[in-house]
């Protein structure tokens, strides 16, 4: 009877723990999935992100697009609020934050020009000298409308980096308008929101690591908030 009696008297106490305990580890559950403890992006490069039909992606091969998007959806932020551009990117639009959304559009957007590389690749295309001279001029307007030293430096990556990954977009958008062509479709029909692209997924293999991907402190990479987006 002495022990059952013990037994009660700890039970409340007992209760208490594993409930605390239970608080606790949904909480670093919470964190972890909601992407709180954020990856230190240039100390992470090599981290793979995706896997396009046995390609693997690293964040170093999204650096770009992550920089050119972030910087997109920050002039859309300073028409709203010049002074605090945190709040555009915390809009909600059909339940869904403006950066979610931005940012998967950064993920898809890799995916697909990765898609169609690797069927530029197979074809052994290659850039005629105008489209040479083309390429050229896109990457100097990215490096001066877009790319500074400081985003560089928060990257992690190098001007070779963002360069090359221009040098596949170039491949990719030559071979969609081949495939586009041969198709009769347009061009659009082939962006990511594109019916005849969304088909064409179903031919690929292709998956997010989720993991790695929510880490990504996406709108707080290249730019400086007086408050982060998360707050």
């Amino acid at each position: 009877m002495k022990k059952k009696r013990e037994l009660y008297e700890r039970m409340p106490l007992l209760i208490f723990g594993s409930i605390f305990l239970l608080i606790f580890l949904l909480s670093v559950l919470k964190k972890f999935v909601q992407g709180e403890e954020w990856l230190v992006y240039a100390d992470s490069l090599e981290l793979v992100v995706a896997d396009v039909n046995g390609q693997e992606l690293t964040l170093r091969d999204l650096a770009f697009y992550i920089a050119y998007d972030e910087m997109f959806v920050e002039e859309q932020a300073q028409i709203y609020d010049a002074e605090d551009t945190s709040r555009y990117w915390n809009l909600k639009t059909n339940n869904v934050y403006v950066r979610q959304l931005s940012k998967q559009s950064v993920m898809e957007k890799a995916v697909h020009d990765e898609i169609f590389y690797q069927l530029a690749m197979a074809e052994k295309l290659e850039l005629t000298q105008e489209e040479e001279v083309q390429l050229s001029n896109v990457q100097d307007a990215f490096w001066d409308n877009v790319m500074d030293n400081d985003k560089l430096e928060r990257l992690g990556v190098t001007e070779k980096d963002l360069n090359d990954t221009l040098r596949k977009i170039g491949f990719a958008q030559k071979y969609q308008g081949i495939y586009a062509a041969v198709h009769q479709l347009d061009m659009e029909d082939l962006e990511i929101e594109g019916e005849a692209y969304k088909m064409m997924l179903d031919d690929y293999s292709y998956q997010i690591k989720e993991w790695v991907w929510n880490k990504v402190n996406y709108g707080d990479i290249t730019l400086v908030h007086k408050k982060g987006i998360y707050n």
